[in-house]
């Protein structure tokens, strides 16, 4: 699940193609590299409201480790609930493992979508869609495509989540206790 920058939810979906914009999906200045996104499950869609006040985005707007211990964070100090936010739904095993493939010249590029666990202070939910190649992970070693390739890989990846993305999940599995609490 992400949330989006539409306003309106006839905005959201493209006429034509009944699929989600694009634009939605992230800007092109986002980092389409490293999209956020929140596990459906016990993360309910309510959630998406919450919004880290600047202390909040101090304190908990941080990677962490699965088993750190993280504060409470506190209502009104921390964070503040927005307004009902918009959002879209893909199914993690749909998306994960899905290739781009790019020709330049003589070139030829290939990424792959690597779905992560990417827990956050504030949201152990967090999951992070990236993209590998024979080179790596590419937020970490992007500066070895050249400029063009990552910009070529921002549109295209973002037309691909596109042909993924739903508007409405009726179905989602609830994530078993056992997975995810300590003993």
């Amino acid at each position: 699940m992400r949330s989006t920058n539409a306003i309106l939810a006839e905005d959201l979906v493209d006429a034509e193609t009944k699929k989600i914009h694009i634009r939605h999906i992230c800007s092109p200045s986002e980092n389409i590299i490293d999209l956020s996104i929140i596990l459906l499950g016990v993360f309910e869609r309510s959630y998406l409201n919450i919004k880290l006040t600047p202390k909040g985005i101090g304190d908990y707007n941080h990677y962490c480790e699965p088993d750190e211990d993280v504060v409470i964070p506190i209502l009104n100090e921390d964070y503040v609930i927005a307004d009902n936010k918009l959002c879209f739904f893909i199914k993690i095993g749909e998306i994960n493992g899905q290739r781009v493939h790019y020709k330049k010249g003589d070139d030829t590029f290939t990424a792959i979508c690597e779905v992560m666990h990417t827990p956050m202070r504030w949201n152990y939910w967090h999951f992070s869609i990236r993209w590998k190649t024979d080179e790596g992970i590419i937020p970490y070693e992007k500066d070895l495509l050249k400029k063009k390739w990552v910009q070529r890989l921002s549109s295209d990846s973002r037309s691909l989540i596109s042909e993924f993305a739903v508007i409405e999940t009726k179905e989602y599995d609830i994530i078993n206790q056992e997975c995810y609490m300590k003993n």
